[in-house]
């Protein structure tokens, strides 16, 4: 059983996935917690950048996204349950994303256009996309598997990171362009 205590500090999702897996006494809670607390951070970050949602506060966002997303995770089968928070991330992300799409809102995108494009991947193409790009890390590294996710699915900062695993910002950095590499090879071999 795990003595580390949960903390807001960085790496404490991570720590609370791991003690959830050794059975630890209200870790289920505090994950919970911890994740919802992300997934606001997110839905923080789509009311920037539609401003006819503005209306919404993170708290009414995440409510309205919440029981859609868990119909969707709960027709899928997740085969690595280590990437079962990365997983809820991006299909909240999509899901978030498809909630303002359908109330039709003008939009005003300073980044990430391609999530809203209308030539959009279908549910099922993003699932088989996320599902390759999951194995496909299974093929890297654990160091660089941890840097990437801890960037991509989790948002964290190089400097972040760098705190979080007591290695230089320049090591972090050169781990996340190597996975990355790796996994951009990996699809341009199934597309080409």
């Amino acid at each position: 059983m795990s003595n580390s205590k949960p903390n807001s500090g960085f790496g404490s999702i991570t720590i609370m996935i791991r003690d959830v897996g050794d059975q630890c006494p209200d870790a289920q809670q505090q994950l919970f917690v911890a994740v919802m607390g992300r997934l606001k951070h997110s839905a923080r970050k789509i009311l920037q950048q539609f401003p006819k949602v503005r209306e919404w506060n993170e708290d009414d966002l995440v409510n309205e996204v919440y029981g859609n997303l868990l119909r969707k995770l709960l027709n899928k089968r997740i085969k690595n349950r280590r990437h079962f928070f990365a997983t809820a991330c991006i299909y909240f992300r999509w899901t978030l994303l498809d909630f303002v799409k359908r109330k039709k809102l003008e939009t005003v995108l300073q980044f990430d256009e391609h999530l809203v494009s209308t030539d959009e991947p279908s549910e099922f193409e993003q699932t088989e996309l996320l599902t390759f790009a999951l194995d496909q890390l299974e093929q890297i590294s654990n160091a660089s598997r941890q840097i990437f996710e801890a960037h991509v699915f989790l948002g964290m900062t190089f400097t972040e990171i760098s705190v979080m695993l007591r290695i230089p910002k320049s090591t972090v950095h050169d781990r996340f362009i190597k996975a990355k590499t790796t996994l951009r090879k990996a699809f341009k071999k199934l597309y080409f």
